[in-house]
């Protein structure tokens, strides 16, 4: 994870210009900013831009289920032929091109 811009109680504001997973760098083109959430007893992490939602009991796992739930968009969508997607599915697929400029 690269910065914590503000810490406002129970709401944390991340940006991110790398994402790790696996031995993986998804280096991206600008970067991508979410807020981590505490309710209760979990940690929430909403980013609409590519349908991903996470629930963990710790800000640690929080943060590591949504690097492997970015690199498995990545995988499934961003590295598959056009003829195997949907519409919708296609249109993932662009967005998630135009945000990574290298996977090292």
């Amino acid at each position: 994870m690269d910065d914590i811009l503000a810490n406002h109680n129970d709401r944390k504001f991340y940006y991110l210009t790398i994402i790790k997973w696996n031995n993986k760098s998804y280096l991206l083109n600008s970067f991508i900013s979410f807020n981590v959430v505490r309710d209760g007893k979990y940690f929430t992490i909403s980013y609409e831009p590519f349908g991903i939602e996470i629930f963990e009991k710790s800000l640690e796992d929080a943060l590591e289920s949504f690097n492997e739930e970015f690199a498995m968009l990545w995988k499934l969508y961003a590295q598959e032929e056009n003829v195997n997607l949907s519409g919708d599915a296609q249109l993932l697929k662009q967005k998630l091109l135009n945000c990574v400029r290298e996977v090292q």
